[in-house]
């Protein structure tokens, strides 16, 4: 499904206007309205919107993507070995 959201943070670094869903300024009722009409009225439009989102939200958010990285971040810290410095240790 497409989506239109508020154009604030995180929701604007995830949904790329145009793209994959709309993103419409704060307090903007029309603009909102004109945008769930075109939707409404444009099953294509609708169609391609929600599967780029759908991609999105697979290629950045899945819980694979997600585990892949922790496991990248556990390696370089794990292979870097390096000593605690002496003035850090606990006492």
């Amino acid at each position: 499904k497409p989506v239109i959201v508020v154009d604030v943070e995180p929701l604007n670094r995830i949904v790329e206007h145009g793209f994959n869903g709309f993103i419409v300024k704060k307090n903007s009722g029309t603009t909102l309205a004109e945008y769930i009409r075109l939707l409404m009225s444009n099953e294509e439009l609708s169609r391609r919107l929600g599967n780029n989102g759908y991609r999105t939200l697979i290629e950045r958010y899945s819980i694979d993507r997600y585990v892949d990285e922790m496991e990248e971040l556990y390696m370089k810290i794990t292979s870097e070995n390096k000593r605690i410095p002496n003035s850090c240790q606990a006492k």
